[in-house]
């Protein structure tokens, strides 16, 4: 392996050390309702962070297969949007240092970044890890929307059981970097928020703030939450009115919410607590719906 220190500088100086949980905002191949970068984008903008470190992103990104914005502006080009991956230093409400791993999830030499992270996190004396995204699911964005939790400890997690059960998928680089830095025997917590999937593809901020207070809770820190709370009302009106306009759409997400309410009553009379289901795949829902919804700001989003 490669020096993992060559791969990142100090733009600050870390001294003194002052412990902190590490919250791992690395945007994914999967993050339904842009969950990471919503939530990464709220944390700075309510925040007077430091930047710490910056990574040498040019040695792990692959610039052909994740192809960074340009803008070309009547003969010339600007602003090209380069890809970063940036450690910051930030307080809660209640003055608490925490750290936030923000930016691009790197294409190459994954376990030279994850050894490149945890010789950061010796440094800086980080206590816990914290890293979170969003899945697309077969549930109603009416209902309170639900979230899952793995950790390298389950005492980390109070024994949560995820609903998942054992399954095998796509690894995502903070997936493996939990992984490592459990072999290496530090904790690490991973929070999995469930996201309608019929909105997966658009800013839901609903997921943002449902992964905002289960960092909090793993992590014990009192984060700012305002902004994202009046962005969750804002955007869950613009929704109701996006389905009041199509009644096909309010037939699709009605069976939806009964699917739902079902599998919760069955959970009930079993003894489960939570309304966090799985429930089937609605494939009814339908490329329409989901087509539809994405253009709920008036522009076609892509990926």
């Amino acid at each position: 392996m490669l020096n993992p220190s060559s791969l990142y500088e100090f733009l600050a100086s870390p001294e003194p050390v002052r412990p902190g949980v590490l919250l791992v905002g690395v945007e994914g191949f999967m993050d339904a309702g842009h969950t990471v970068r919503l939530l990464s984008d709220h944390l700075l903008d309510t925040s007077t962070p430091e930047h710490l470190v910056s990574f040498d992103v040019d040695q792990v990104y692959d610039y052909r297969g994740r192809r960074p914005s340009i803008v070309f502006d009547t003969n010339k080009f600007e602003d090209f949007q380069r890809p970063r991956l940036d450690l910051y230093r930030l307080t809660d409400r209640d003055g608490r240092v925490y750290y936030l791993l923000r930016g691009a999830e790197p294409d190459f030499q994954w376990e030279r970044v994850s050894a490149a992270v945890f010789e950061l996190i010796r440094t800086l004396g980080v206590t816990e890890t914290i890293s979170w995204h969003g899945v697309p699911m077969a549930v109603p964005h009416t209902r309170p929307i639900g979230h899952s939790l793995n950790a390298t400890d389950e005492t980390l997690i109070d024994g949560a059981v995820s609903p998942f059960g054992r399954v095998q998928i796509p690894s995502s680089f903070a997936q493996m970097l939990q992984l490592r830095l459990g072999e290496a025997g530090h904790k690490a917590v991973g929070v999995v928020v469930h996201v309608p999937h019929y909105l997966s593809d658009n800013d839901f901020p609903d997921a943002a703030l449902t992964a905002l207070n289960a960092i909090q809770d793993a992590g014990d820190l009192n984060l700012p939450n305002d902004a994202l709370v009046s962005a969750v009302s804002d955007s869950r009106l613009a929704i109701a009115e996006a389905i009041r306009e199509n009644p096909q759409v309010t037939e699709i997400v009605q069976a939806i919410e009964g699917q739902y309410d079902e599998f919760v009553r069955n959970r009930q009379a079993q003894g489960i607590a939570g309304p966090e289901p799985i429930v089937p795949t609605a494939e009814e829902l339908g490329a329409e719906f989901e087509e539809y919804l994405k253009t709920i700001d008036g522009t076609d989003q892509q990926e």
